[in-house]
């Protein structure tokens, strides 16, 4: 039997980092989540009458995560409200097998890598039950998604970078 899982790392060594609340194998320090949506969309304008021209532009209204709350939760909003840009964050979808001992290390499923990102929303919610979530929205320049050997790769066009 095996279980999946979200993992999220904020930024990278040289660059603002937040740190999680995972203590798995392999993923030490990142934020555990909860789900991944990602908004995007296409328009198609037509040529003019008679044209054959169309004209089709896809859009990017950003990325979600549902995360669990925690530690990290103070440096997302502090990164949100000085508009720190974060070089990169990863997205991984694990798989983990279940063992006695909980020390087996995750099988990777697939995984979203973001570049020049900037947090634009956090959201807290916090239950009766103690548990707290946050869900974060972020905008970002450029993606790559890779699921086993595939890879699609992509420059976004629709993000103003900070002082820019």
């Amino acid at each position: 039997m095996a279980q999946f899982g979200i993992f999220v790392a904020f930024g990278d060594n040289k660059s603002a980092k937040i740190k999680g609340n995972s203590a798995v194998a392999g993923y030490e320090d990142w934020v555990l989540g909860h789900s991944v949506q990602l908004n995007s969309r296409a328009d198609r304008t037509d040529g003019p009458a008679g044209k054959t021209a169309k004209k089709v532009t896809a859009h990017v209204d950003g990325l979600s995560l549902m995360l669990h709350g925690g530690s990290a939760t103070a440096e997302m909003y502090k990164t949100l409200f000085a508009t720190t840009a974060l070089a990169q964050v990863h997205i991984h979808q694990c798989l983990q097998p279940v063992d006695k001992a909980a020390k087996q290390a995750p099988d990777l499923v697939q995984k979203i890598e973001l570049k020049d990102v900037f947090i634009t929303s956090v959201s807290e919610n916090w239950m009766p039950d103690g548990e707290r979530s946050v869900q974060v929205t972020l905008e970002f320049a450029h993606i790559m998604f890779t699921e086993g050997k595939k890879t699609a790769d992509f420059t976004v066009r629709n993000l103003t970078k900070a002082g820019g």
